[in-house]
């Protein structure tokens, strides 16, 4: 099954993971790791509409730190 990729996890901060995005994706959309665990939910877009940020209000058990760099995806 072939998976979206919503970006790339470029910063953590007290708000959550910082996601370079392609496209706008919506408030409260779930983001799931390579591995298809939750990552978190979308909490904020920031940014540019041509070049968003997402902001990412980790789940229970995501460690931020580990994502950082990686891709995350849409289920």
């Amino acid at each position: 099954m072939a998976r979206d990729s919503a970006g790339v996890v470029v910063n953590t901060t007290q708000a959550g993971l910082l996601v370079k995005a392609p496209r706008m994706l919506p408030i409260g959309t779930t983001l799931v790791d390579v591995r298809n665990q939750p990552v978190g939910r979308v909490s904020d877009v920031i940014g540019p509409v041509k070049a968003p940020f997402l902001v990412v209000k980790p789940g229970k058990g995501a460690n931020p730190l580990r994502l950082l760099n990686r891709e995350v995806f849409t289920p």
